[in-house]
């Protein structure tokens, strides 16, 4: 019926990531799948801002609402679709159209009503006014609630402990005392046809023999609207649900006074995200998060970092790879303020040891690193944690200076977590986890760039208490 996407104009994408991407970044832990299934694919510019815009909009309450209601009503449809696709047989298939078509018009009507007055929200609100004054929108109406209201005012269907019974005498039921209840309690409940998943043979013979008469005009609703339910709608399912989702993320955010943004789109290469957080340690209930600057650009577009274990190394590769994500899918950034360029896929590495299969561990990574480097296009950001830690210090070091040397020969954007101290002095940039040296060297969490190798936190303390190797020899002569 060509319905207009809420994501995207003209579906186009600027670039697609991997789901491995967001099982390092630890956003499978906040999002569930229908989100992610959005956001693999990176949108173009027009995507983008139209997409902030939308955000906006859904600071309204009432526009919140709206799509709230929208989105379960069309989980209940995709139930019906799914019993409708898979009916046994040709009454049970009928019996479940009639209710099919009048959750269709439901929905229409109702995803017809205007909430926004540009953008997406309008698009989608007028696509569908336009489909409820059609005459073939009236005529489906008119027959479908005819044949819905005479089977709700005839037939009570009463489904539990696997026996159906059906009678002549409207009663109320379980589901409806549930309803009546929330009612005088307050709670609007969406509208729902309850049926069962899959109605048995018994049920549809019984039916069409109680009324042969209703059982065909079930029949010939079917025979002249077959065509018209269109599942394509389900994906709205989807699209819905990453606004929703990552704006009750974001309400979630700024109740612990984390700031937001919409990031602007930079016409020159670079990122520039200032105080960034890793929104991902709310899947540990932390409430502490410290922020962090992201920022590359063509002059030093990639870094090695290095620290002591339990630094914010892993943190601050989340940092760069979640909110770079959400500034370029037009999402509300978790940072004070971010301006990046468009990026053609945002690739990682991280450990996963339940990956490696019988060709080895060493080569199970070499794998994962060839296929990062084929999804990398003009302009990508590279997230590296501790790659080649599977094979012998030497080896490991070559292989990681050939690596970030590859990256950064191509002005790809990145950050290289690494313990091997000897790759460090090579030519690329280095960040190191700072420690507060006036509180005994506690960890700060706070990312910083520096111009030479640093030491570990251990070595740190071993200094702060006259006990580093220089320190002993000094007091005591040279130790072997």
């Amino acid at each position: 019926m060509g319905f207009v996407s809420l994501v995207t104009v003209n579906n186009e994408i600027y670039g697609k990531l991997r789901r491995d991407f967001f099982e390092d970044v630890k956003l499978t832990g906040l999002l569930h799948t229908n989100v992610l299934r959005v956001m693999e694919k990176l949108p173009v510019k027009e995507d983008i801002l139209l997409r902030q815009e939308t955000f906006a909009y859904l600071e309204n309450e009432s526009v919140r609402s709206h799509l709230t209601e929208l989105f379960y009503e069309l989980c209940s449809l995709k139930e019906v679709f799914e019993a409708y696709f898979s009916a046994d047989n040709d009454k049970e298939k009928h019996y479940i159209f009639s209710t099919l078509l009048h959750l269709i018009c439901g929905f229409y009507e109702k995803a017809s009503t205007e909430c926004a007055d540009s953008g997406f929200l309008n698009n989608f609100s007028l696509c569908f006014k336009k489909l409820v004054r059609t005459k073939e929108f009236d005529s489906v109406k008119k027959d479908a609630e005819e044949i819905y209201n005479k089977r709700n005012n005839d037939f009570f269907v009463f489904v539990a402990s696997n026996e159906t019974v059906i009678t002549k005498e409207p009663k109320e039921g379980y589901i409806k005392r549930i309803e009546r209840c929330a009612d005088e309690m307050g709670i609007k409940l969406s509208e729902c046809d309850y049926i069962s998943r899959r109605i048995s043979p018994e049920f549809t013979e019984s039916l069409s023999r109680l009324s042969p008469e209703y059982y065909r005009e079930l029949s010939s609703l079917y025979s002249k609207y077959k065509d018209y339910p269109d599942a394509d709608i389900l994906a709205y399912i989807d699209e819905l649900d990453f606004y929703l989702s990552v704006y009750a993320l974001t309400e979630r955010v700024r109740a612990l006074g984390i700031p937001t943004c919409y990031a602007k789109i930079s016409d020159f290469e670079r990122i520039r995200i200032t105080e960034a957080y890793d929104i991902t340690l709310l899947a540990k209930e932390c409430e502490s998060i410290i922020p962090n600057d992201v920022i590359f650009d063509n002059n030093d577009p990639f870094f090695f970092l290095s620290g002591a274990n339990g630094g914010g190394k892993t943190t601050y590769l989340r940092t760069c790879g979640v909110s770079t994500l959400f500034s370029l899918l037009g999402c509300p950034v978790p940072a004070r303020t971010a301006a990046v360029c468009m990026l053609d896929s945002i690739g990682s590495h991280f450990p996963r040891d339940e990956r490696f299969d019988c060709d080895g561990r060493f080569h199970d990574e070499q794998k994962r690193v060839d296929i990062l480097l084929s999804d990398i296009g003009k302009k990508s950001l590279v997230l590296l944690n501790e790659t080649y830690s599977t094979t012998n210090e030497a080896k490991a070091a070559e292989m990681t200076v050939a690596l970030a040397k590859e990256l950064d020969s191509k002005g790809q954007f990145g950050v290289y977590v690494t313990h091997q101290k000897s790759v460090l002095k090579e030519s690329i940039p280095l960040l190191s986890c700072k420690v507060d040296k006036d509180d005994e060297n506690k960890r700060t969490y706070k990312i910083e760039r520096i111009n030479s190798i640093g030491s570990s936190y251990a070595e740190d303390v071993l200094k702060k208490y006259a006990l580093s190797l220089a320190d002993l020899e000094e007091r005591f002569g040279e130790l072997s």
